[in-house]
């Protein structure tokens, strides 16, 4: 089962960065994350009600939701879409690849855990491979601010999911999902609503469906697997998916026309073969 939500994790979620940009034809960065996180948690309280009709949440848990929806969501939702509109949904997709070495950094000093030496070799492989989609990036002329932009998206994911399977293991998976997805909504639509006017253009049913496909699958069903995955098999098994986001978001970058380089494919096969590396630990 952990293989199968692993694979449908990273389906969903590479796909989730050309939906950001056809959603960005109309909608502002602040008003993507808003939307997809409202939509998201509108399907898992659906689920909640009519699986088992209970929130499972309290007023103590208030605050470390409120502090993962601001590090986890909030930041990286309305980030990427921006990064997503300005250099395209392939490169930035990449640049997720960076979760699980900073998973690793982040488990040992919290969680006390210390990965395999096949886990590490993986993760040192698939690090350097990024290390050469970074360069990459540099020689676009993408500004390296925006490229440290782009890696603090996976550091926040990266600290999240350690903090998840620290503090809040003995919370429901569902219920977690959707009071994280519920805060960013609250927090954002506000300010995307004061800020962002919305583009009526041509694109407007593209960029509906986008940002309705980036809520209810990305958001809301993926978020509840991931989740699941990070209290089932432990955060560096269930960061290991972004190593396969990259490739997902690459091929839909390669339909969508955008400029895929020699060196990007090889950076990706190297990719896929840390994932394999990393994970025969496991078999």
């Amino acid at each position: 089962m952990a293989y199968i939500l692993f694979i449908l994790i990273s389906l969903i979620w590479g796909s989730s960065f050309i939906l950001m940009k056809k959603a960005s034809l109309v909608f502002g960065p602040i008003s993507i994350a808003a939307l997809r996180a409202i939509g998201g948690a509108v399907v898992l309280a659906i689920t909640i009600k009519l699986v088992k009709n209970n929130w499972g949440l309290n007023r103590n848990l208030l605050l470390p939701i409120a502090f993962i929806s601001i590090v986890a969501n909030i930041f990286p939702y309305t980030v990427l879409p921006h990064l997503v509109s300005l250099y395209g949904s392939a490169f930035i997709g990449m640049m997720i690849g960076l979760v699980p070495f900073m998973t690793i950094l982040f488990s040992i000093p919290m969680l006390k855990v210390w990965p395999t030496k096949l886990q590490a070799a993986g993760v040192v492989s698939g690090l350097v491979c990024l290390a050469i989609i970074f360069s990459d990036g540099l020689q676009r002329s993408i500004p390296a601010g925006s490229l440290f932009l782009a890696i603090f998206a996976p550091a926040s994911y990266s600290f999240a999911n350690t903090f998840i399977k620290k503090n809040l293991s003995t919370v429901s998976p569902l219920s977690l999902s959707c009071g994280l997805l519920t805060m960013t909504g609250l927090v954002l639509l506000p300010i995307a609503v004061a800020a962002e006017p919305v583009d009526l253009n041509e694109n407007l049913s593209l960029a509906v469906i986008s940002v309705a496909l980036l809520g209810i699958f990305c958001t809301g069903v993926a978020t509840y697997m991931f989740v699941r995955l990070i209290k089932d098999r432990g955060p560096l098994f269930a960061g290991m998916v972004a190593y396969v986001i990259p490739v997902v978001a690459l091929i839909w970058g390669w339909i969508d026309s955008e400029s895929i380089s020699s060196l990007q494919i090889f950076a990706v096969a190297g990719i896929v073969a840390s994932i394999v590396m990393a994970h025969s630990s496991d078999s």
